[in-house]
């Protein structure tokens, strides 16, 4: 025979084993499924709940069923799905994103969730004494400079889905709120480049006047964080340990810090400020000591910027040179100037 001849006489081969194995597998699922389940009668599909009658009955999850029940006649209501061993592996991100309601079910799925909202309500539990919540939606002009800002129509002109609360902020702070912050969505026009570019995610901001210096600020942020972090430790265990820790962290400068910040101080939370006034954005204050500088900081954990926050400009005439030296155009922050 020619080697064209075995060839295609081995690929038939092996796809009739494929086929074997195929229906063999079929046989013996169609056979666990005939044998007798002698639990049959005690799940089944449940009647619509239409809200006509209260039984009384606590409800008991799944997780918390201990040996302290042993003796006890409990109620519990679940989902019965097929278990399978391949899963994360054999699913890709689409096939997840176009069945979202039954990836939400997973235990990873939900502890994203979980996550947020620890963070969340202790944020804005520390804030509430003291702080005014406010709630930006949209605005009028980009905050943060570029182009990357989703527009849409907002009666007969434009508008844009929140890049930043920056702007609106920095005008409760003008006119004497004295503390203000926000928790909501923030959207950003740009490609996935990172795992930290990200078209939607959920901004905590806030903003505040100082008395005499801007570490005033970076005290009050950064009790706030530690606040937050306690809380994450004392009450979100489980579900940091199913998050897992495997995401890479981001450049190799940063990275190279927080090892050198976690050697020397033994934290993996820590603070920079003083940046080079051309990487801040218009509306922060030059260093008054140094002009090539800025009162502005960063707040790092495990080598990945976390915050990022400075001074403002509050006089008009500056900010009106340092927006110009931006090519920020005056005319579509004049409410804001």
């Amino acid at each position: 025979q020619s080697k064209k001849a075995l060839k295609k006489q081995q690929k038939e081969a092996e796809k009739a084993a494929k086929k074997a194995e195929k229906q063999a597998k079929l046989a013996a699922e169609q056979h666990a499924d005939e044998e007798e389940d002698f639990a049959k009668e005690r799940y089944g599909v449940s009647s619509m709940i239409q809200s006509q009658e209260k039984p009384g009955r606590v409800l008991v999850r799944v997780k918390d069923l201990t040996v302290q029940k042993a003796d006890e006649n409990v109620w519990v209501r679940a989902r019965v799905h097929t278990s399978r061993e391949e899963g994360r592996a054999t699913v890709n991100q689409d096939t997840r994103l176009d069945n979202r309601v039954i990836d939400l079910r997973t235990s990873t799925s939900q502890a994203v969730f979980g996550l947020q909202s620890g963070i969340c309500q202790p944020f804005r539990e520390t804030l509430s004494k003291g702080f005014v919540e406010i709630q930006p939606k949209i605005i009028s002009a980009a905050s943060e400079g570029g182009a990357n800002v989703f527009t849409v129509s907002y009666f007969k002109t434009s508008a844009y889905l929140a890049q930043s609360p920056q702007l609106y902020k920095q005008m409760c702070i003008c006119a004497d709120f004295e503390k203000v912050f926000c928790i909501g969505p923030v959207f950003r026009a740009e490609d996935s480049n990172t795992h930290r570019h990200l078209t939607e995610f959920v901004g905590l901001d806030i903003e505040m006047a100082f008395n005499y210096h801007c570490h005033e600020v970076v005290d009050e942020i950064a009790d706030t964080l530690v606040r937050i972090f306690k809380g994450l430790k004392e009450r979100f265990q489980t579900e940091i340990q199913t998050m897992g820790d495997e995401e890479d962290l981001s450049t190799p400068n940063e990275k190279l810090l927080g090892r050198l910040v976690k050697e020397k101080y033994d934290t993996d939370f820590y603070i920079l400020d003083k940046y080079p006034l051309a990487v801040r954005p218009f509306y922060t204050m030059p260093d008054p000591q140094n002009p090539k500088y800025s009162d502005s900081y960063d707040m790092f954990m495990r080598g990945e910027e976390i915050l990022s926050g400075a001074q403002r400009v509050h006089d008009a005439q500056l900010l009106t040179e340092r927006a110009m030296h931006h090519g920020i155009d005056l005319e579509k922050i004049k409410a804001y100037m």
